[in-house]
């Protein structure tokens, strides 16, 4: 039996996933893609903004691929599926598709078939993450826990912000970025948004003599996986290295909130190592993986 498939593009008819939150249709709804569709079988979703003759899945969002809803399912079965959506896309005059896959620690996005899809790999992402379940402090680099001994013994210290700090802290991170001549790539209006309707987003800092040093917002993704979303530090602070304690304290609260992974992202440039960044996260207990691109000519 042929299964159906469901085609959205209206917002306020999108099917309500709750996880992860980035397929979630407050967080999609928010986003305001000029050109977005979603596709529902009965083996995955599918959210796609068409650009030009190009369909990308969600290109705002740290990931985008196939939801399946059972990485059990035959898949056979997914190929079949996904022949619907192709001859759509085709109708459309899509003439590529292209996926941001995520790192293999979110459940629900088995790519073991993509291959036999036609897809094929244009570069892997160098990902990173913390297995909190297996994280102590004795698993920092020394380097690292002399600096974490060393910022507590100067009076910095570690906060869980409430959502009313928000502005404040986007401020912050704003001006962070500009003293490296970088942006910050959402504004304060719609983080304001994602915050209210997702309920999905958390702030933290420290802080030494009420002056801020190190700030990271952050998002619970799914119950098992929070993500490392908006990090910053002032130039004032940087010798100090107050990140070490943000990430620490970070770390042990979704830790004792039950999560199992706390996503650190991409330490790479379109598959080139940012090696700074990834000396960093790894000092600090990471674990990499992989995270994949795909794209396939429709």
């Amino acid at each position: 039996m042929k299964s159906t498939t469901h085609i959205y593009t209206d917002p306020q008819h999108f099917p309500n996933v709750v996880s992860p939150v980035y397929f979630s249709k407050p967080y999609l709804k928010l986003q305001k893609h000029e050109h977005i569709v979603i596709y529902e079988t009965s083996t995955f979703y599918l959210p796609l903004t068409q650009i030009n003759q190009e369909a990308i899945s969600m290109p705002r969002s740290p990931f985008g691929s196939f939801l399946l809803w059972n990485e059990k399912v035959d898949k056979q079965k997914i190929i079949e599926d996904f022949e619907t959506v192709k001859s759509d896309l085709q109708s459309k005059g899509i003439v590529k598709l292209m996926l941001n896959h995520p790192a293999p620690i979110y459940p629900g996005f088995d790519d073991t078939w993509l291959k036999e899809a036609g897809f094929k790999k244009t570069y892997h992402e160098i990902n990173q993450h913390i297995e909190l379940n297996d994280f102590s402090t004795s698993t920092l680099h020394k380097m690292q826990q002399r600096k974490l001994d060393s910022l507590i013994k100067k009076g910095f210290q570690f906060r869980m912000l409430p959502d009313e700090e928000l502005a404040t802290i986007h401020q912050f991170i704003e001006v962070c970025r500009k003293t490296q001549g970088l942006e910050i790539n959402i504004s304060l209006e719609l983080l304001e948004k994602l915050f209210q309707a997702t309920q999905a987003y958390d702030l933290f800092g420290v802080y030494r003599n009420g002056k801020i040093s190190a700030a990271c917002i952050a998002v619970r993704v799914s119950n098992e996986v929070a993500y490392y979303y908006l990090p910053a530090t002032s130039p004032l602070f940087r010798s100090q290295s107050p990140m070490v304690l943000l990430m620490k304290g970070m770390i042990d609260h979704y830790s004792d909130n039950g999560f199992r992974q706390f996503d650190l992202g991409i330490s790479s440039i379109k598959g080139n190592p940012q090696e700074t960044l990834r000396i960093f996260k790894n000092r600090m207990g990471a674990v990499e993986t992989p995270k994949t691109s795909w794209e396939l000519r429709v």
